[in-house]
């Protein structure tokens, strides 16, 4: 379990006008209260078909992630960056943000020796992404992911000393509450 309490107030620089030295920027203000929630539990064993062996692992991640937030960007003052003068900034409008994200993961991982010198590693890992936006313009708002993500490993071992690895896989990394826009879009 996580638990964030943020405020966050700066500013940011868009780019520079076509002067060269005016430098034309935003305000962002964000109070925000995170909770997360996380589990993975696995089982681990081994076992042998044939001559080979095998070192299977597979388990059930869980996570549940909320943000309650407060967000407002804005422009800022325009600052001369030969000669700046800081001023204060009225604060920008803050909108609500609120999401929960239910995440669910069930994995397997087959770790196969075969003979003394090479390990092939095949895996594949099913993942599940809810979406609750709390606080939508249109409404309360769900949306909904599933992705399979194979992955597959080598490993040779051409001294007792020396191991070459390479990989091949496929991701999926669900954004943090805190990455949706008040309509829902990522």
């Amino acid at each position: 379990y996580t638990k964030i309490d943020g405020d966050i107030n700066g500013q940011g620089l868009i780019g520079l006008a076509a002067d060269g030295r005016t430098a034309n920027r935003f305000q962002y203000h964000e109070i925000s209260t995170w909770h997360e929630y996380q589990s993975d539990t696995f089982v681990a064993t081994t076992a042998r078909t044939g001559r080979l062996e095998h070192r299977i692992v597979t388990g059930i991640e869980a996570g549940l992630s909320t943000a309650d937030s407060m967000i407002g960007v804005g422009a800022a003052s325009t600052l001369d960056i030969f000669n700046p003068q800081y001023s204060n900034q009225p604060e920008p409008v803050a909108r609500p943000t609120r999401y929960d994200v239910n995440r669910l993961g069930v994995y397997a991982v087959d770790q196969v020796r075969f003979g003394e010198r090479v390990i092939v590693v095949p895996a594949v890992r099913w993942s599940r992404l809810e979406i609750e936006n709390r606080v939508a313009t249109t409404g309360e708002q769900r949306s909904s992911e599933n992705v399979v993500s194979p992955s597959v490993g080598l490993v040779v071992m051409p001294r007792d000393w020396l191991s070459l690895y390479t990989t091949f896989a496929q991701g999926f990394e669900p954004p943090t509450p805190g990455q949706y826009l008040e309509d829902g879009q990522a």
